[in-house]
């Protein structure tokens, strides 16, 4: 599927990267950069015009006249989606600022990319609020977590919150905390879970196998009143003659709310 997934400023500086499939050199992302740069430049199009002058009504002569050049400056969003190089193929998308790039060394489906490209992004968007340089880099740690645990089985925001706590203040200080106790506080001796207590914002304790039945709904919710509420909205666009015979189209949309 993916080799890797680069994050890239507006500068072609790289934020964020985490390898799957092998380890893919920066390179790829000077290349990226150079493709990109190369289609910005070719941002001026050249119309011809040509002027015909008319007297007392009728066609006098017509002047040719040089090349008008109009100006189209094209943005990031207008970069191609796909660059074909000699080994891989380099899908990205650009939101909040972001180029957000893919390597793929064989054949796949894009639109899976895509949606996986995408869904990291609604992902931290439910996380942070804004995803931008900024807040990224101020979650940094946060990011990486998420990727790990939530590619490829985990990407709904319900089972993610169980096993990585949002970033809060509370949290932003116990970091704090225990990076400072690490440091000045008294080493001690590595345990199988290290990793984990080094690491407040994940979940001290964490879930085994399926979350949920239903993997956008929480796992162990329970209710005062089980409710649910459907709403049948029915449509019929009718043409009908005097005799009450005709044709027409039924429509038909159920809404859902349940608690």
């Amino acid at each position: 599927m993916i080799n890797s997934l680069f994050v890239v400023n507006k500068q072609g500086k790289i934020i964020v990267e985490k390898h799957w499939r092998g380890l893919i050199s920066r390179q790829i992302v000077d290349y990226f950069n150079d493709q990109v740069a190369k289609f910005l430049a070719s941002s001026t199009l050249s119309t011809g015009a040509s002027a015909v002058s008319y007297a007392n009504g009728e066609a006098a002569s017509a002047t040719p006249v040089a090349p008008k050049k109009e100006a189209f400056t094209f943005t990031p969003e207008d970069v191609p989606p796909v660059i074909e190089t000699t080994k891989y193929l380099l899908m990205n998308v650009y939101r909040g600022g972001l180029t957000w790039l893919c390597p793929v060394e064989k054949e796949v489906d894009p639109l899976l990319v895509f949606e996986f490209i995408h869904r990291i992004i609604d992902i931290l968007t439910d996380y942070l609020g804004d995803v931008s340089e900024s807040t990224i880099r101020e979650n940094f740690v946060t990011v990486y977590q998420m990727m790990d645990y939530g590619y490829p089985l985990t990407t709904e925001p319900n089972a993610l919150k169980e096993m990585i706590m949002p970033p809060t203040i509370i949290n932003k200080v116990m970091n704090t905390v225990a990076a400072a106790s690490g440091a000045c506080g008294r080493r001690r001796q590595p345990t199988a879970n290290s990793d984990m207590d080094n690491a407040p914002s994940v979940a001290p304790k964490l879930p085994h196998g399926t979350l949920s039945s239903f993997p956008w709904r929480k796992a162990g919710v329970k209710y005062t009143n089980n409710e649910i509420y459907f709403d049948i909205v029915e449509e019929i666009d009718a043409i009908v003659d005097r005799w009450a015979a005709g044709f027409g189209e039924d429509r038909r949309r159920i809404k859902v709310l349940s608690e």
